[in-house]
């Protein structure tokens, strides 16, 4: 039984670390406000197709 209890711990803290390392998609406006400013300096002709965010990143994809 104990084993049993054990694999159920452990299956549901792989299955939060999925949940949270997911991406997800934000706006570009969400950005942090370096971010933005980054982009308006060096990529201005550039227009932004798509934004994700993971746990610790941005992910900036233009069209």
């Amino acid at each position: 039984m104990k084993k049993f209890g054990l694999a159920c711990a452990f299956s549901v803290l792989v299955g939060a670390n999925a949940l949270l390392a997911a991406d997800v998609v934000i706006q570009q406006n969400e950005l942090p406000q370096n971010s933005q400013k980054f982009i308006q300096t060096y990529f201005a002709n550039e227009k932004v197709g798509l934004v994700e965010k993971s746990f610790n990143d941005y992910q900036v994809i233009s069209q």
